[in-house]
């Protein structure tokens, strides 16, 4: 008997990113044009695109440790700060209208028309408990996500928070009175979905397709702990969100 047939789970909390939707993705086009917008400026000083990407990341991170929240117009800031470094490593003066053009190309994930991996609306009719989708990220980026795929209609509640950590959870259980041992977080991020809220006390349900096949960076920096997540009976593993039903029952 699978241990979570000994859990009483009365409330949902639910991810939004690349649980629901995919989000990504939305990144990779924005990503391209800044890469070729700086190797037709640089040429052959430009480092690799890997390098690139690399360093925007560092900035992104940077970013939001420094302001405790992700800000709308981080990524495309960092793409413009890595163009800006550069030129300053090759003795190079950054030109203002290729700074602007990877500024440009950059926010055009702010007009993406999300859609739904398979069977989320008819997963989230038929769960029966209340429901909150708990997301972090810039308010009217995540509430356009959520109008433009019509999932408003579809929670109880809806909070946009600036990051997930214990604390984060801790203040939800607090806010709607409830019970950890009874809450359970379901998301694809075992960094900000499953490990701060197990850590306040919730139940886990890991969404591991999607994220093992973009190979996301924000699971591996806590790679090393999924072997004992695994022990824990408040964790699982699931292919896809449909499959939640089976530990909902």
């Amino acid at each position: 008997m699978h241990s979570w047939e000994f859990l009483m789970i009365n409330f949902v909390m639910i991810d939004l990113d690349d649980t629901l939707i995919p989000n990504a993705y939305t990144y990779w086009i924005p990503k391209l044009d800044a890469l070729k917008i700086m190797a037709v400026e640089l040429m052959w000083k430009a480092p690799s695109p890997a390098i690139i990407m690399q360093r925007a990341l560092e900035f992104q991170l940077a970013d939001i440790k420094s302001k405790g929240c992700i800000s709308k117009t981080c990524f495309a800031e960092s793409y413009m700060q890595v163009y800006k470094d550069i030129c300053a490593e090759i003795g190079t003066t950054p030109r203002d209208a290729v700074s602007s053009a990877i500024f440009v190309s950059c926010s055009k994930y702010f007009l993406e028309k999300y859609s739904l991996f398979g069977n989320v609306k008819e997963t989230l009719t038929a769960i029966k408990q209340p429901k909150i989708c708990v997301t972090r990220g810039d308010y009217d980026i995540q509430m356009y996500k959520i109008t433009n795929t019509k999932l408003d209609h579809y929670f109880d509640s809806i909070e946009i928070v600036d990051l997930k950590t214990e604390d984060t959870y801790a203040n939800l259980i607090k806010k709607y009175d409830l019970k950890p041992e009874e809450t359970v977080m379901i998301g694809d991020s075992l960094m900000n979905d499953i490990k701060p809220a197990m850590a306040a006390g919730l139940s886990g349900i890991h969404v591991t397709s999607y994220s093992e096949q973009i190979g996301e960076w924000e699971n591996s920096h806590v790679e090393d702990n999924l072997t004992l997540l695994k022990l824990e009976p408040r964790y699982t593993q699931i292919k896809t969100f449909a499959e939640v039903l089976k530990y909902l029952d």
